[in-house]
């Protein structure tokens, strides 16, 4: 019972319940067989009480008229011999007692009265009555011995019933539905192995082969959609990857083209606004040299008019990466500002650094020997650059500062173009 109740609650509640169908069927069958022992035997009982009406009463009302004590006290003693009679007793018309023998009782018993009528010459004359007490005792002992022969019988036979039906069920059942419980705690879309019963297989499949047989049709369908939903989602990541590193790319053109502009891939007006501000700020924290540079090329108009705008606008890309050639600090920045002038951004610099850096510049874009036949100060492609440098103050502020290298810009246009004008603020 033991190794059911730990190892098999099915086993269990299928013991429960052969238990109490039995006990309820053997009550009921009991109390049946209770009810028709009971009443055979007071039948019986009545039966012996009317052939001492039949027998006896006649004769005793005889004696009891003759006065023949010694005869009624013999027949009143066989009365008493008789089975499950305890007392009896003669009582005259006035009710007073003519003899009693045996121990009266009042539970558990049939009282009975018989009138005492003696025949005299064919004249009835009644001299009293006589009571007679029966004792059901001995019947609901015989009861209750029978109660205790049929329970214990019916225990025996129910308790070796189930025994064989709870073994029976466990060999044909329960052992298979625990094998199939701890293959389905072990599921393992990996494990290919199929749930297999560890039994003959019969010619004629009952239920546990059709339950084997759906959970292996239900593995395999589960492997094959769980199979299915890796490759979409490998390909859904591919998908996916591939979505955002176009995004991703496009987000990055969006924002280039935000900061950036399109024909030389330099910073445009925006972005130079921005690196303006926040350089010009942070050199004026750190009480440092700021400076700023336009270039402008000398008569590019002409260039376009002469050339062509096409080839004026591959002009612009080859100053743009000699302008990028020329700076070499990552803190230094280049922005085309509009048409043909350029302005370049230098934190943190002395004017001889500052005059370099300038010098680089125009040098660079000379050695190009871009060919411009309608320049006045050259046949060769040319640039004029203003460039101013100081600490940045409440006086030099970013207006005076870009104020005074247009005016530097101008006045080398002015003065014959081709050269670099730059001053220092104090």
């Amino acid at each position: 019972m033991f190794k059911f109740k730990k190892a098999s609650p099915l086993s269990r509640r299928l013991l429960i319940a052969i238990l109490l169908s039995s006990s309820i069927v053997t009550l009921i069958i009991t109390a049946i067989q209770l009810t028709l022992d009971y009443r055979n035997d007071i039948n019986l009982l009545r039966s012996r009480l009317d052939q001492i009406k039949e027998s006896v009463v006649q004769p005793i009302a005889n004696s009891i008229w003759n006065f023949n004590k010694k005869q009624y006290n013999i027949q009143l003693q066989g009365i008493l011999n008789l089975d499950d009679i305890i007392f009896v007793e003669i009582r005259n018309q006035e009710g007073k007692l003519i003899i009693k023998k045996g121990k009266n009782q009042t539970t558990q018993t049939i009282r009975e009265t018989f009138p005492l009528v003696a025949h005299d010459f064919g004249k009835e004359n009644h001299v009293g009555q006589l009571t007679v007490v029966a004792s059901l005792s001995h019947i609901y002992r015989n009861l209750m011995d029978k109660v205790l022969v049929i329970l214990a019988s019916q225990a025996i036979k129910t308790i070796l019933i189930s025994a064989v039906i709870i073994f029976a069920f466990y060999y044909l059942v329960t052992r298979h539905l625990q094998h199939i419980s701890r293959y389905t705690r072990n599921f393992n879309l990996e494990n290919s192995s199929d749930c297999q019963l560890k039994r003959s297989q019969y010619k004629q499949p009952d239920e546990l082969d059709y339950i084997v047989t759906s959970l292996n049709k239900f593995k395999h369908d589960l492997k094959e959609k769980h199979d299915n939903i890796i490759v979409l989602n490998k390909n859904l990541e591919k998908t996916v990857q591939k979505r955002t590193l176009a995004l991703t790319e496009k987000q990055k053109q969006l924002e280039k083209l935000a900061t950036h502009d399109p024909l030389t891939d330099l910073y445009n007006r925006r972005k130079f606004d921005e690196l303006f501000d926040q350089q010009w700020h942070y050199t004026e924290r750190n009480s440092t040299n700021f400076s700023l540079a336009i270039i402008d090329i000398d008569y590019f108009k002409n260039y376009n008019d002469n050339y062509g705008h096409e080839k004026g606008d591959e002009v612009l890309k080859q100053v743009a990466r000699a302008l990028v050639d020329s700076v070499k600090r990552p803190q230094d920045s280049i922005s085309r500002f509009g048409g043909e002038e350029f302005v370049l951004l230098l934190p943190e610099i002395d004017m001889r650094g500052f005059r370099h850096v300038l010098q680089n510049v125009k040098d660079n874009i000379n050695k190009l020997n871009i060919i411009h036949e309608k320049s006045v100060v050259s046949n060769k492609l040319t640039v004029t650059i203003g460039g101013v440098l100081g600490i940045p103050s409440q006086e030099n502020s970013q207006q005076h500062f870009f104020a005074e290298a247009d005016k530097n810009l101008y006045h080398g246009k002015k003065h014959g173009r081709n050269q670099i004008v730059a001053t220092q603020l104090t």
